[in-house]
């Protein structure tokens, strides 16, 4: 097993910080490395710990959790910022993303599934609270207006990006397809250069923009 994913919680109310550690406490995958109790504390914590995750609350003293995300991000690079809010405006998931966040939790959510989320942003995926991905797909369309016209994808190419698409990582990629993670991140580097982007939700963007994904 290898190292477990590494967590910094930023809320301003001690019993919400307190719920999220236990449900987090039930993965032993999972560990918080510290809490914060507003966005600027979050961000000097980020540089000092430089956590895997960071779960971010919108609404906290000092600094939101947005502009938070946004100087995190920034600055630190190899953390992955996790909105976790009772907010679900399509506006907030909107800044969210431009923010550089790679996910937008509600907290009514279960454990298990917060425990999946944080596995999976770790990884560097894209998590959305399930009543979000309409608002999420078309902020990320708006956002990718701009973006670089679509280039001729091959087959195998395209059928990587629709199981990226539909939430698949790269492991379950490659067990599906017969081929290696390796070859999985060389397909996704190429997909990357071919339509202009440098991630994966933004891949998923422009394929659903031009119709290479429903």
């Amino acid at each position: 097993m290898g190292d477990a994913v590494r967590i910094l919680i930023a809320d301003d109310h001690p019993l919400t910080r307190d719920g999220i550690k236990a449900a987090l406490a039930m993965d032993p995958g999972l560990k918080v490395v510290a809490e914060a109790i507003d966005g600027q504390e979050a961000v000097n914590l980020a540089a000092s710990v430089r956590p895997d995750v960071v779960l971010m609350d919108v609404r906290m003293p000092r600094l939101g959790g947005i502009p938070a995300t946004q100087e995190i991000t920034r600055t630190v690079p190899g953390t992955r910022v996790v909105i976790l809010t009772v907010e679900e405006t399509q506006a907030r998931v909107g800044e969210a993303i431009q923010a550089g966040a790679v996910g937008y939790l509600l907290k009514d959510i279960d454990a298990p599934e917060l425990a999946r989320a944080v596995h999976l942003a770790a990884q560097g995926n894209a998590v959305i609270h399930p009543n979000l991905t309409r608002q999420f797909i078309e902020e990320i369309r708006q956002l990718t207006r701009g973006e670089q016209t679509v280039a001729s994808l091959s087959a195998r190419e395209v059928e990587v990006l629709q199981m990226i698409a539909y939430g698949s990582t790269n492991r379950e990629v490659a067990d599906a397809l017969h081929i290696s993670p390796q070859t999985v991140k060389t397909y996704l580097e190429r997909i990357f250069t071919k339509l202009g982007v440098s991630d994966r939700t933004r891949a998923v963007a422009v394929a659903l923009k031009h119709g290479i994904v429903e």
